[in-house]
């Protein structure tokens, strides 16, 4: 939920944060990215961690490799409806996401 709000937070407020027109610095750049990206990065950290630390606790070897690949499903299909997503927010009629659906 957090990175999709992002998106719609980012789009609402690119013109408030940057002036429309001017070109954006390397500096501006990086800061922005880490200031979005650091919430959903902390979170699924987080989640990450705690979901092995439970499994092993429990006993179970094989666990955290499980975690993993449930995350790594889970990454693949929010890209997927990310990109169905962003075709929605475009103005061309087909924008470069769509040709992976």
């Amino acid at each position: 939920m957090i990175p999709l709000a992002q998106v719609f937070a980012v789009r609402a407020l690119r013109n408030v944060v940057f002036v429309r027109g001017a070109e954006v610095g390397v500096t501006g750049t990086v800061l922005s990215a880490a200031i979005l990206l650091l919430p959903f990065c902390l979170v699924a950290g987080y989640t990450l961690t705690l979901a092995c630390s439970i499994l092993n606790r429990c006993g179970d070897a094989s666990g955290a490799g499980r975690v993993y690949v449930a995350d790594s499903l889970a990454v693949l299909l929010a890209v997927r409806c990310s990109a169905s997503c962003w075709c929605g927010f475009s103005t061309t009629s087909r924008c470069s996401p769509c040709r992976l659906c």
